[in-house]
């Protein structure tokens, strides 16, 4: 079935979870934010002046190019760490430590742009401190698969617990990932005053219908540190 979503559409799936931090903390902006260019070994500062970390806090996998890079637009879409069955790490996740207790954004970016010449995206889940937030299937969409997708979520971090991002792959499908962004965002947002903080939010889209690019933080010059919509191009459906 079409989904057909109004303008400026965004929906949230709740999950409970137990990892999560138990009480709401008050702060300003400006605690620990990161910005991490997945398969990457230098850091570089994009046109909308966020710096963006080389590629660290990996157990395991490695790093490739997409096999497209002049494509993307941004620096941080045109690499990725790949989990392989053979990944030497414990896990194949990555691994967020001493976090001050907040409520934070984590967006990532996952393309596949067929990057190992198999014609096949893979199939993995994607957890965070045990909580699986995403799930991926092949096949995927054309346009997600060549382009890639943006993902975020909401959730509260204790900092006396290490905030982990794991990814699952199904047999010998290895998980893939090309961006990862953390960073703290208004501690009322989405009346987590009502809803508590044991809940981590997931934002399965926003679409700027009628628009042909995306925009907000990371593709325009926008004031909205938090807020990215996309473009009108994409293909949604419920199943």
């Amino acid at each position: 079935m079409i989904l057909i979503l109004p303008n400026f559409f965004f929906f949230l799936c709740i999950f409970f979870t137990t990892t999560i931090s138990t009480s709401t903390p008050s702060f300003p902006y400006g605690l620990s934010s990161y910005h991490i260019n997945c398969g990457t070994s230098t850091n570089l500062t994009d046109s909308f002046n966020t710096t963006w970390l080389s590629d660290r806090f990996f157990t395991g996998g490695s790093a490739s190019d997409v096999s497209e890079p002049l494509r993307f637009k941004l620096p941080s879409e045109k690499t990725l760490r790949f989990f392989p069955s053979s990944s030497n790490g414990k896990k194949n996740c990555y691994s967020f430590s001493s976090l001050p207790s907040a409520r934070y954004l984590l967006r990532t970016f996952t393309v596949y742009d067929n990057f190992d010449d198999k014609s096949r995206p893979p199939s993995f889940d994607v957890a965070l401190s045990g909580t699986i937030i995403f799930n991926w299937r092949s096949p995927w969409p054309e346009s997600t698969a060549r382009d890639g997708a943006y993902s975020d979520i909401f959730a509260f971090f204790n900092t006396s617990l290490s905030a982990d991002l794991c990814f699952y792959g199904f047999a010998t499908d290895a998980p893939i990932v090309s961006s990862i962004e953390l960073f703290p965002v208004e501690s009322a947002s989405y009346d987590s005053n009502s809803t508590g903080d044991d809940l981590i939010l997931v934002n399965y889209g926003r679409i700027s219908c009628g628009s042909g690019d995306p925009w907000g933080p990371g593709f325009t010059n926008d004031t909205d540190c938090w807020k990215s919509w996309n473009d009108d191009n994409l293909d949604w459906e419920l199943e």
